[in-house]
């Protein structure tokens, strides 16, 4: 019969003071993968006739960057020298870059990785 009592105050869960001064567990955390990395570029030409500047130079325009799953839509915006940079979610991506002067658009594909920084060249090489 004692062993029964001992038993019974043992899982009881320990005396009211024990209980009250208990703390919780804190709670875990749990590392998630970064689902977002970034493209980089530029927008420029270089190169042309003999006798025109011909280094790099920006060419103004806009850049439309697809999703090629999902089709969502982002717009980079280019600085002054015709780099942008734009953070996306991870997956593939096709840029097409525009500009009023050249007559053709230009495509490139890029793959998103997490946390990584693609670098996509929207050079327009003219000899």
């Amino acid at each position: 019969m004692i062993s029964l009592a001992l038993l019974a105050a043992c899982s009881s869960g320990g005396s009211k003071a024990a209980r009250a001064n208990a703390r919780p567990a804190p709670p875990r955390t749990i590392a998630r993968p970064a689902s977002t990395g970034t493209i980089t570029g530029r927008y420029y030409a270089e190169g042309g006739p003999q006798g025109v500047a011909n280094g790099p130079h920006p060419i103004a325009g806009t850049i439309t960057v697809t999703n090629t799953l999902t089709n969502t839509v982002y717009h980079a915006t280019e600085n002054r020298g015709g780099y942008f940079r734009l953070t996306v979610p991870v997956g593939s991506y096709q840029l097409v870059a525009r500009a009023p002067t050249i007559a053709f658009p230009l495509t490139k594909n890029a793959a998103v990785t997490p946390t990584a920084i693609v670098n996509v060249d929207l050079g327009i090489h003219m000899t």
